[in-house]
């Protein structure tokens, strides 16, 4: 046990970069190998914007910038559960918002997948864990994020659901 910590103790923290569209902001993650992530938003001369220690793991693949780089999208969580998040600016500065979860679902997975306006179309697929699974589902929900004052309110939802069928594959 004690090796196992001392070796987690000696690897780096890797650090990822994903700048704004215009660069004029960059949303750094450090993902830690034995904590959970932290997030600093720095302007393109390194000025502190924002810094955030969150309580999971942000998926470096979730990354969506908006169009102006006024919001910023990500999901952050565990291989069970992935929640989207955003960071938005106002005029008081960066904001967090956590965004809305697929109604009634468990061990979800919540991606960012593209931007439209002020619309995020968000992934949704599950569960991710829980008692023998007999159904997933998938499909994508839409909020749309309002900077004054900030908050986010889901606009549509488009799930499927496949059921196991006797011989154990899926519809």
């Amino acid at each position: 046990m004690a090796l196992a910590s001392a070796v987690a103790a000696e690897q780096p923290e890797e650090i990822t970069r994903f700048p704004a569209p215009k660069g004029d902001t960059v949303l750094v993650v450090r993902h830690h190998v034995t904590a959970p992530d932290h997030l600093r938003l720095e302007s393109k001369d390194g000025k502190l914007l924002r810094e955030i220690t969150l309580e999971t793991d942000v998926e470096s693949h979730s990354v969506r910038w908006n169009p102006d780089g006024s919001m910023v999208a990500f999901s952050a969580g565990s291989r069970f559960l992935l929640a989207a998040q955003a960071l938005i600016r106002t005029k008081d500065g960066w904001q967090e918002l956590k965004l809305p979860d697929p109604g009634d679902r468990d061990n979800f997975h919540c991606v960012p997948l593209k931007w439209s306006g002020q619309r995020l179309i968000i992934s949704v697929s599950g569960p991710y864990a829980g008692k023998r699974i007999t159904q997933f589902y998938s499909g994508t929900m839409t909020v749309e994020i309002a900077a004054t004052p900030p908050g986010a309110k889901k606009v549509a939802e488009k799930i499927r659901i496949k059921k196991e069928e006797e011989d154990g594959e899926f519809d």
